[in-house]
């Protein structure tokens, strides 16, 4: 890998591969958790505003075209701590990808109709989430486990701040947070002439201040929490849930090895348990989610309405059994996360996305340390993580009309 730091403060991380394709991701160092009371939803509108026209390409057409017409894909998206913007084409059109990503970055118009639009968009996502059983249920869990930390607010936004927001509110909060100190891009593919590309595409973007990124520990729950809501589906919809460890701790590595034995597809414990053996479930299933300064570990499970005790009660019995998991249970999951991490990361996309997850938890070096780490995970770290995160559960239920 090499580095390169502009003058302005722009970083750029490049990493050589043997790949057709090239995947350039540009990191924003703001996220929903940057953003203050009032202004829920405006890191995630400003994402989708830069797509929708500059200068160079009036519209938000024009910027589509780009890269759509040489085949490659053009996306992005807002997190608690981020907003990654990534191209992934052909190498040979990498001059055009640094151009397009620099474009929306420094010049983006903003116009008011396309504000109008896209805030009516917003919304209509921010709708979506509360029509999904499990991201309706993810809304209200963020707020059970989350007191101090922001991740308690939605990163999509709040509709009622949203519509109170203006154009010129959004365009203030892109020109004051987009700006060289607070971005970091990744280029992973060959291209030979990256650091010449970058300094004529960057060079001249004027230097600000950074942006201070607020960093809240939140405190383990020392009280079991529950909650229920009643909603017209035929299912039952479960999420257990944790405050957890943060990324970068030695506990968030031991808390990927539990994440793997309890839920590592039709083989993993909770799948045996509730649905191979006993058919409590359809669909169950565990994430370990981390970042900067949080984490979380939950479960989720649909279920009928009269097996809902039961599926609770064998969630509590397999978490409490990790204690004594055995070395084969343990090796079994370092290895399927090992398999599994080192195939994501053959896509180019994905491999600069862990990249820029890496630099900006420390240091991008992680990335190549993570199966290290993992390897490094004892039988007595999981017991000791078990001990200390998994005492006092945030349960959601949302009681459906079936039996």
């Amino acid at each position: 890998m090499n580095k390169l730091v502009l003058p302005n403060g722009l970083t750029v991380i490049y990493k050589q591969s043997s790949s057709n394709a090239l995947a350039i991701q540009a990191m924003v160092k703001v996220g929903s958790n940057t953003e203050k009371n009032g202004q829920r939803g405006i890191a995630h509108m400003v994402e989708h505003l830069v797509f929708e026209g500059t200068p160079k390409r009036p519209n938000g057409n024009d910027v589509a075209r780009a890269i759509e017409r040489v085949g490659g894909e053009f996306n992005a998206y807002t997190s608690n701590h981020r907003t990654n913007y990534y191209i992934k084409l052909l190498g040979k059109h990498g001059k055009l990808a640094i151009n397009v990503i620099g474009d929306i970055l420094q010049n983006a118009l903003m116009l008011q109709k396309d504000f109008i639009r896209e805030r009516e968009v917003v919304c209509k996502e921010i709708d979506m989430f509360q029509d999904d059983p499990k991201s309706f249920q993810w809304l209200h869990l963020e707020k059970m486990l989350f007191v101090k930390n922001a991740a308690k607010y939605p990163s999509c936004g709040i509709k009622k701040e949203l519509m109170k927001l203006s154009r010129d509110d959004v365009y203030k909060f892109y020109k004051e947070n987009y700006h060289p100190k607070n971005v970091v891009i990744v280029i992973v593919g060959n291209l030979p002439q990256w650091k010449k590309l970058i300094k004529e595409e960057f060079g001249n973007w004027k230097a600000r201040k950074p942006t201070k990124r607020p960093m809240v520990n939140e405190p383990l729950k020392k009280r079991t929490l529950k909650k229920k809501m009643t909603k017209p589906y035929e299912n039952n919809y479960m999420l257990i849930g944790f405050v957890a460890a943060k990324r970068g701790s030695k506990d968030s590595y031991a808390l990927d090895v539990i994440q793997a034995i309890l839920g590592k597809g039709q083989s993993g414990n909770l799948f045996h348990e509730l649905r191979g053996k006993r058919g409590l479930v359809y669909d169950v299933a565990v994430e370990y989610g981390s970042d900067l300064d949080f984490g979380y570990f939950v479960v989720y499970a649909s279920c009928s309405k009269k097996h809902a005790a039961e599926v609770r009660k064998v969630v509590s019995l397999e978490l409490k059994k990790l204690e004594t998991c055995s070395l084969t249970e343990i090796k079994d999951a370092k290895t399927f996360l090992e398999g599994d991490y080192l195939m994501d990361v053959e896509d180019v996309q994905k491999q600069a996305e862990q990249l820029l997850f890496w630099y900006d938890i420390g240091d991008e070096k992680l990335f190549k340390k993570y199966i290290r780490n993992i390897k490094a995970v004892s039988a007595a770290d999981i017991k000791r993580v078990v001990k200390k995160y998994f005492a006092y559960p945030a349960t959601i239920e949302l009681v459906g009309k079936g039996k």
